[in-house]
């Protein structure tokens, strides 16, 4: 899924301690904190462009030039005082092999760019972005290369520290020191704080880390701690509090059934009160099985939640779900606000008073601002090109005012119809014929209607309603490429239909 691929290129998940907030759902907060006094900077793709967006507008920072024929940014931040902006910029070379490379630009001086390099190891051509101290004056990398990872030449890459404005190496680790099962040729950065900086090993060439923990490197005394620090790239961590959300999979509630090559389809939302601490389901929608991603907004205060809209058949005739799905904004105390893509925009950063979204069509970006209310407004306060837009970093820490926990949701009570088993289909999901027979599809719910077609065994269909109770059997709904009736899920003791597992 488009998500987890894009995870590693994401800024530095931070997992702080938590406040350990637990109890009944809160009311909504009175006030923040400098609500409106935000800042974030982002990166115009299209044309490499550093914008910093507040509550009244936009306005561009820097251009950054193209630094080779070939290649492009792949992680980019930005020091606290916003004097510099460091990028890894990425590109092939002669034996399919990657170099990447670390740059500086100084902002408040208009001057980009210069290389970040060790000239003593220079045969480490994949260099990796890495966090900022947190006084803004140094930066890690992770020093690889490719040929290490081919067996081409032996060399030791290292996790090296950088003083940003000198551009001279302040310290360095070898990557061998971390604690690995295997040779890793590369490192995973977490956040950098005043103990050091979360660090974890890595490869090149691969999908990068998913889960693990974090080893804690301190620059300054040298010393490593062994793995203690959990990370899960698919939480979000909301900084100031340390909870975390997780859009999952859960058997216990109806799932979509989606056709997926690495991971489960989300079908509920779950909140942790920190990243040690168990989940709690918060969201579930019977209507939209099919989760795509939820995001911390309102200084953590609320979430956005985008779902898929319902499955279709595509044109090579299997199941799928619409990417234009709903959205829904959840706030602490189980308010939901329906979203709209067109007024609220494509989420892309929160906020302390809301968050940013970009309409994609009008290359517009939207401030939506929560009020104590509860209620939404939206408000388009500048231009953006055509094209992606990343999310550099920002003045705020989120979680500043975040108070109480979210309602938690129990699953839906399934339906059994008298003379059958529980059913275990659900509207607005993908299932199949169990292997066998193929099932009749039949005109309205009952086996002395019309026959209007038939599904194959192990055949994907798509469920639109149901279930209806007739003749000691549960009728659903169904769309078999376009071929729409109501077939039975059984019998007595036997199940013709079944869940999707989902996998391809």
């Amino acid at each position: 899924m488009i998500k987890r691929k894009l995870i590693v290129f994401c800024l530095s998940i931070a997992l702080l301690a938590a406040f350990g907030l637990v109890g009944s759902a809160s009311a909504l907060p009175d006030s923040q904190a400098d609500p409106a006094a935000w800042e974030v900077l982002l990166l115009e793709t299209s044309f490499m462009r550093v914008l910093q967006v507040t509550a009244d507008g936009v306005q561009p920072l820097l251009d950054i030039p193209a630094i080779h024929m070939s290649g492009g940014i792949t992680r980019i931040r930005a020091t606290p005082d916003r004097r510099f902006v460091l990028f890894e910029w990425s590109r092939p070379a002669a034996g399919n092999l990657l170099i990447s490379e670390i740059y500086v630009a100084d902002i408040s001086a208009g001057i980009c760019c210069r290389q970040l390099e060790d000239p003593l190891n220079t045969a480490l051509t994949v260099d990796w972005l890495g966090p900022i101290s947190p006084d803004g004056t140094q930066v890690a990398i992770s020093a690889g290369s490719q040929s290490i990872v081919n067996g081409e030449q032996q060399m030791t890459p290292l996790v090296q520290v950088f003083d940003i404005e000198t551009g001279l190496m302040a310290a360095s680790m070898t990557i061998a020191e971390l604690q690995s099962e295997f040779s890793p040729p590369a490192a995973a950065f977490g956040a950098w704080k005043a103990d050091g900086i979360r660090v974890m090993p890595s490869c090149i060439g691969c999908e990068g880390v998913w889960q693990g923990h974090y080893q804690i490197w301190n620059p300054v005394t040298g010393t490593l701690s062994p793995p203690q620090e959990p990370f899960d790239a698919f939480r979000e961590t909301l900084s100031a509090t340390g909870e975390q959300l997780k859009d999952t999979e859960d058997w216990a509630f109806p799932t979509s059934g989606a056709l997926t090559n690495d991971f489960p389809a989300p079908n509920v939302v779950q909140y942790y009160a920190d990243a040690y601490a168990p989940g709690q389901i918060i969201f579930f929608d019977p209507n939209s099985l099919y989760i795509e991603h939820v995001e911390w907004v309102w200084d953590g205060n609320a979430i956005v939640i985008s779902l898929y809209g319902p499955p279709v058949f595509r044109s090579d005739g299997s199941p799928g779900f619409n990417w234009l799905g709903p959205k829904v904004a959840l706030l602490r105390n189980g308010q939901q606000i329906e979203l709209n893509k067109q007024l609220n925009g494509s989420f892309l950063v929160g906020t302390p008073d809301g968050w940013l979204g970009i309409d994609h069509e009008a290359d517009t970006l939207i401030h939506n601002q929560i009020l104590s209310d509860g209620s939404l407004t939206s408000t388009v306060i500048g231009n953006v090109a055509g094209g992606g837009v990343w999310v550099i970093d920002s003045n705020f820490e989120l979680g500043q005012t975040a108070n109480g926990s979210f309602p938690v949701v129990s699953p839906p009570t399934p339906v059994t119809c008298p003379g059958f088993m529980v059913s275990r289909l659900a509207k607005h999901s993908i299932a199949r014929v169990t292997p066998g027979s193929p099932n009749n599809i039949r005109a309205e719910a009952s086996t002395s209607t019309a026959l209007v077609g038939e599904i194959p065994g192990e055949a994907l269909f798509i469920v639109l309603d149901g279930p209806v109770c007739a003749e000691n059997m549960a009728w659903w709904q169904v769309d078999y490429n376009g071929v729409i009736g109501w077939t039975s899920e059984g019998q007595g003791s036997a199940y013709w239909l079944e869940p999707n597992m989902g996998f391809n």
